[in-house]
C-alpha cells in the first residue's frame, strides 16, 4: 500500500538501491516440526519454503481467509485490492519473479497526475501549477539529507516539510506544496507527518522497473503461495510457550499445537497490542523497539459506478482539501478493476480521526462530495462502495509500521531476532527494514526465517 507521483518516485529512487538479504544464522537445534502463526505473505512464504524442504509445517490463521493485509475483494462488478495493491518495482524483485513462476501477470502502472483541485480556493490546477508542485516535491526529496543534518535525529517529517515550504515566496504555492507533501509522505509511510521520523523515513531500498498492478489482484498470488499447505483457518493464537525442548502454540478455542519451532508473522500492531502472550516473555530489547515503532493507518474508499464520469485513465486526481490529509489523491482503477472505479486513499492523522468518528456512509459521502467538486459536477450515487478499516481490524490493527522520531532501522532488526533459545522466530514487513511496509518485505522476511530452519528455495529462485 505505498504510492507517490512518478517524479517524486524518481527522486526517491536516486536515494535508494536494491539489496539482497544477508543469509541468517541457522538455529542450533534439529528442526522437526514448525508452526507458523499467520497466513499473510510472510507466513505463507515461510511455510512454503519449509514444506518444499520436507519439514512438517502447520499454518494457524485467525481469519477465515489467507492473505492477511492482502485482500482482493468484489465490490459489485469490480475486483479491487482493498489492502496491498502494487508491486513496487519489478527488476530483481522476488515478488515479481514469483508472479512469473506461478504464471501470473502484472501490468505497468505509471502514476501520473491528470488534474488537480484546490478545495480551499475552489480552483482547478492547470498543468503549469501541477508541474511546479511536482518540481517542489522533487526538490524536497533531493534535499532530505540536508534536512536531516540540519534538524537532527529527533526531527519529524513535519519539521522537514515546514523547513522547505517556508522558503517558498508564494503563500498559495507554499500551502499547496505542504498539502501535496503531506499526502505523498503519509500515503507512503501511513503515519502522521508529525509522528514520522525524518531520519528514518524514505531510507529504504527500492527496485527499478516502476509500479505494477497484479492482473486480477493479489488474490491469485496468495492462493498460489497457499496451495498444498496445511493452513488452519479460524485459529486465533493467544499464547506461545517455548523452552529447551521445543514450543507449544495455544489458540483461543483451547487447541494446542506442539512443534520444535514457531515462526510468528502477525503484524506489528498485533505485537504491540500484546494479544499474544509469550512465555517466557518478549525480551526487553524487543519491547523497547515496539515502543519506538507505530502501526500506521492507510485506508481506502472505493467507489464503483455504472458508467465512467471522468476523463482520465489509470491516473491520479490531486486533491488539496480544507482538512489536512483528507483525500489527497483519487486513483482511477477502472481498467484494472473491470468496472468504472475510483479509489480514494487517505492516511496519517486524518485517517485516524475519520475512522474513529465517521460511519462508512459518511466516509463515502465525503469522498463523493470531494470528487464531485474536483470534477466540477455532481456525481450520481455509486452503484457499489467499499470502505476499509484496517486500523480497527483486530488481526491487523493498522496498515504497516513506521518509526517515531528517535526510532531507527535498528529497531526493525531487533524485531527480526529470534527469542533466546531460538525456538520462536519472527517475520513480517516490520522485521525487514530494507523493504518495510511492502509485500516484498514480508516475502523476504518469510524466506529469511525459513532459511534459519533449513527451508528450500521457492519457485523462480
Amino acid at each position: 500500500m505505498r504510492h507517490t507521483t512518478h517524479r517524486a518516485l524518481s527522486a526517491l529512487a536516486a536515494l535508494t538501491f536494491a539489496c539482497a538479504p544477508a543469509p541468517p544464522s541457522r538455529v542450533p537445534q534439529r528442526v522437526e516440526t514448525v508452526v507458523v502463526v499467520g497466513a499473510g505473505v510472510a507466513g505463507l512464504v515461510a511455510a512454503r519454503s519449509l514444506s518444499r524442504a520436507g519439514i512438517p509445517v502447520v499454518v494457524l490463521e485467525a481469519r477465515d481467509r489467507v492473505g492477511g493485509r492482502l485482500h482482493t475483494a468484489s465490490v459489485g462488478p469490480a475486483r479491487v485490492d482493498v489492502g496491498g495493491a502494487w508491486i513496487h518495482g519489478v527488476v530483481d524483485n522476488p515478488v515479481a519473479e514469483s508472479f512469473e513462476a506461478f504464471g501470473l501477470e502484472a501490468r505497468p502502472h505509471p502514476w501520473a497526475i491528470a488534474s488537480g483541485f484546490d478545495a480551499v480556493s475552489r480552483t482547478t490546477l492547470d498543468s503549469g501549477e501541477i508541474s511546479r508542485l511536482e518540481s517542489n516535491v522533487e526538490s524536497w526529496f533531493l534535499g532530505l539529507e540536508d534536512q536531516r543534518a540540519e534538524l537532527g535525529p529527533d526531527a519529524s517529517m513535519a519539521d522537514g516539510i515546514e523547513r522547505f515550504v517556508t522558503r517558498l515566496d508564494d503563500p498559495t504555492e507554499a500551502r499547496r506544496t505542504q498539502a501535496f507533501l503531506r499526502g505523498i509522505v503519509e500515503l507512503e509511510a501511513a503515519g502522521p507527518i508529525e509522528e514520522l521520523s525524518l531520519r528514518d523515513t524514505f531510507t529504504e531500498s527500492g527496485f527499478a522497473g516502476g509500479d505494477h498492478l497484479p492482473v486480477g489482484g493479489y488474490g491469485g498470488f496468495v492462493e498460489a503461495l497457499a496451495e498444498g499447505l496445511d493452513v488452519r483457518l479460524g485459529h486465533e493464537v493467544v499464547r506461545v510457550e517455548h523452552g529447551v525442548d521445543g514450543a507449544s502454540v495455544h489458540t483461543r478455542d483451547g487447541s494446542r499445537f506442539d512443534a520444535s519451532h514457531v515462526v510468528v508473522t502477525v503484524p506489528l500492531g498485533v505485537l504491540r497490542a500484546e494479544t499474544i502472550v509469550f512465555d517466557p516473555p518478549l525480551t526487553e530489547a524487543k519491547r523497547e523497539a515496539l515502543d519506538r515503532l507505530r502501526m500506521g493507518s492507510l485506508e481506502k474508499v472505493v467507489l464503483v459506478f455504472d458508467e465512467k464520469h471522468w476523463s482520465f485513465d489509470r491516473e491520479i486526481l490531486l486533491h488539496v482539501s480544507e482538512r489536512p490529509g483528507e483525500h489527497p489523491a483519487f486513483f482511477d482503477l477502472s481498467d484494472d478493476a473491470g468496472a468504472p472505479t475510483i479509489a480514494v486513499l487517505y492516511a496519517g492523522a486524518y485517517a485516524r480521526q475519520a475512522q474513529a468518528e465517521l460511519s462508512d456512509r459518511e466516509l463515502v459521502d465525503r469522498a463523493l462530495e470531494a470528487l464531485s467538486a474536483a470534477l466540477g459536477r455532481s456525481l450520481p450515487e455509486p452503484s457499489h462502495t467499499h470502505v476499509t478499516r484496517w486500523a480497527s481490524d483486530p488481526f491487523a490493527r493498522g496498515s504497516y509500521g513506521y518509526a517515531l522520531p528517535g526510532g531507527s532501522r535498528a529497531d526493525y532488526a531487533v524485531l527480526a531476532e529470534p527469542l533466546p533459545g531460538a525456538r520462536v522466530l519472527f517475520a513480517g514487513e516490520h522485521t525487514f527494514f530494507p523493504y518495510r511496509s511492502t509485500v516484498t518485505g514480508a516475502f523476504l522476511s518469510g524466506l529469511r526465517e525459513a532459511a534459519r530452519l533449513g527451508g528450500a528455495p521457492l519457485e523462480g529462485f
